[in-house]
């Protein structure tokens, strides 16, 4: 989970470059080169609108998105506002959600797996050549163990978002 705030300018659909996507998290081996390797990419896509791609360690590829509605009523329009994203996976249940301000956006459940490996980790941009910088700010990232509820992922975000009220510009 992350606090950010973007600065590309929705309005002529160049802020985001199509499907080459703005990364706020990527944990990445082997994606590009088909291998069966694991991939969990956090990216904003001006298409698709804020999505979780994951490949398993098996090769099966699924892509989660919170929303692909008009791009005026996503989070990031207008830009330089701060908006909490969370990405949470249940490696036991295959639950994967997506929540957008302490709101659950998205979700499915997928067959349960592992990491097989440790890949490497990216913050605000991947390894992936072609791909483009998340731009703006990410602040308080956080990863965690273990799965939240839905309702530890709205205290967390009321929480924070009333002590980060004043501090975050």
């Amino acid at each position: 989970m992350a606090w950010v705030r973007n600065s590309w300018d929705t309005a002529s659909y160049s802020g985001i470059d199509g499907d080459q996507g703005r990364y706020i998290l990527s944990v990445n081996e082997g994606y590009n080169d088909n291998t069966d390797d694991f991939c969990i990419n956090f990216v904003v896509f001006e298409e698709y609108g804020t999505t979780a791609q994951i490949k398993t360690s098996t090769g099966e590829v699924i892509i989660l998105t919170a929303d692909a509605g008009p791009e005026t009523t996503r989070w990031y329009n207008p830009k330089n506002n701060w908006h909490h994203l969370a990405l949470t996976w249940n490696s036991s249940s295959g639950r994967i959600a997506i929540y957008i301000d302490g709101q659950l956006s998205a979700e499915t459940t997928i067959a349960p797996w592992s990491l097989n490996s440790q890949g490497d980790m990216w913050i605000g941009n991947t390894s992936i050549d072609g791909y483009k910088n998340f731009q703006g700010k990410i602040d308080l990232t956080k990863i965690y163990e273990f799965d939240f509820t839905a309702q530890q992922l709205r205290d967390i975000y009321d929480k924070e978002n009333a002590d980060n009220e004043i501090t975050m510009k």
